[in-house]
């Protein structure tokens, strides 16, 4: 009798732990779920961080051609002034 009662109550303990088991098994595929929406979201924000580096590189070429631009604008003022002001000089001269 004794060993009837042994054998059930290993198989309470067996049923405990295999419940035990499938219930640690669904929680680490929770994880896992958890795990690959994490992994996603970084890809995904590495990807942002690539195309914001490569519009910082453009937005700052473009700043540096505007600036050159504005650069030469302002010499052609500049000479247009000069001559303006060469022949103001020159006609009063005559």
């Amino acid at each position: 009798m004794e060993l009837a009662a042994t054998k059930q109550e290993l198989q309470r303990e067996l049923h405990t732990l295999e419940a035990k088991n499938r219930d640690l098994r669904k929680e680490l595929e929770a994880e896992k779920s958890v795990l690959e929406k994490a992994r996603s979201g970084l890809d995904a924000a590495r990807q942002l961080n690539l195309q914001i580096e490569e519009k910082t590189k453009v937005i700052s070429s473009l700043k540096n051609q505007g600036r050159y631009f504005l650069g030469i604008i302002c010499l052609i003022f500049y000479f247009q002034y000069l001559i303006v002001c060469h022949c103001k000089v020159s006609f009063a001269s005559c």
